[in-house]
C-alpha cells in the first residue's frame, strides 16, 4: 500500500456564483490559486504540483511558478462539476495512477507549510486509504426562535451530537484506492482536525475578510 510519491492537485475554475472570480480574489495581496500553490510548493511534500483551470488569466500567470499547468476541459469547467471529476481528469492528463496524491482548494488560505507536512506524516502510517482535513462545526443553542403568524415560538434544538465538515486545507487519497471508486467517501478515510481559527473555507468577500483578520491576529500572536 505505497503512498508515494505524492503529487498535488489544485483545482482553479474560472466560474464561481456566490463570489465571482473567486480564485483569482487576493489574501493579503496574494492570489487565492497562487498561494495555493506557493504553499503546495514550500512544503516540499509533493514530487509534482498540478494546477488544473480553464481561467486564461490564471493560466497564464502561473508561468513563472514551477507547476504543471492542466487546461480543464469545457464540460469540466461549468457549475456543479465536481472535485473528483477534476482529480480523475489531472491523474489521467498526468498519468499518475499508482502512489497518492492531493486535492488542495485554493479557497483555504490559511493553508500552511506545517498543515501540509504534518497531514503528509499522518496520511504515511494511517491504515486507511485516504486522509481528510476537518473542522468542529460550532454547537448550535440550545433552543430556535420560529416566526409564527401574530407571534414567536419557542422550538427546542435536536440533540446535539459532535459534526465535522471537511475545511478544504486538504485530501490526501491513494490512487488505486479512489480509481476503484471515484468518490472520497467510499474509500476509508482518516480525519486531521484543523482548529476553526485555522480554517476558513471562502465562499464570499465577507468570508475573505475573516480570513484575511484572523491571519493579522495570527501574525501579532506570533510577535508578541
Amino acid at each position: 500500500m505505497d503512498k508515494r510519491p505524492c503529487i498535488a492537485i489544485i483545482p482553479a475554475k474560472a466560474q464561481s456564483v456566490r463570489f465571482p472570480n473567486k480564485n483569482r480574489a487576493k489574501f493579503m495581496g496574494i492570489p487565492l490559486w497562487r498561494l495555493a500553490c506557493q504553499v503546495a510548493l514550500e512544503s516540499k511534500v509533493f514530487t509534482n504540483v498540478i494546477l488544473s483551470s480553464d481561467d486564461t488569466q490564471i493560466f497564464n500567470e502561473a508561468g513563472d511558478l514551477q507547476v504543471e499547468r492542466i487546461q480543464r476541459p469545457p464540460q469540466l469547467s461549468v457549475q456543479g462539476v465536481s472535485v473528483q471529476a477534476v482529480a480523475f481528469h489531472a491523474l489521467c492528463k498526468r498519468d499518475h495512477y499508482s502512489g497518492s496524491f492531493a486535492i488542495l482548494l485554493p479557497t483555504s488560505p490559511l493553508r500552511t507549510v506545517n498543515h501540509l507536512t504534518a497531514m503528509w506524516d499522518k496520511f504515511l502510517v494511517t491504515p486507511q486509504d485516504s486522509l481528510m482535513s476537518i473542522r468542529l462545526v460550532p454547537r448550535p443553542h440550545e433552543y430556535f426562535l420560529e416566526m409564527q403568524t401574530g407571534r414567536v415560538a419557542k422550538i427546542e434544538a435536536p440533540e446535539w451530537r459532535q459534526w465535522w465538515i471537511h475545511d478544504g486545507t486538504a485530501i490526501f487519497c491513494r490512487t488505486v484506492a479512489f480509481l476503484q471508486h471515484f468518490d472520497f467517501y467510499k474509500i476509508s478515510m482518516d480525519g486531521f482536525p484543523i482548529p476553526r481559527e485555522e480554517s476558513v473555507d471562502v465562499n464570499t468577500e465577507e468570508d475573505l475578510a475573516w480570513a484575511e483578520f484572523l491571519a493579522q491576529r495570527r501574525a501579532e500572536l506570533v510577535q508578541l
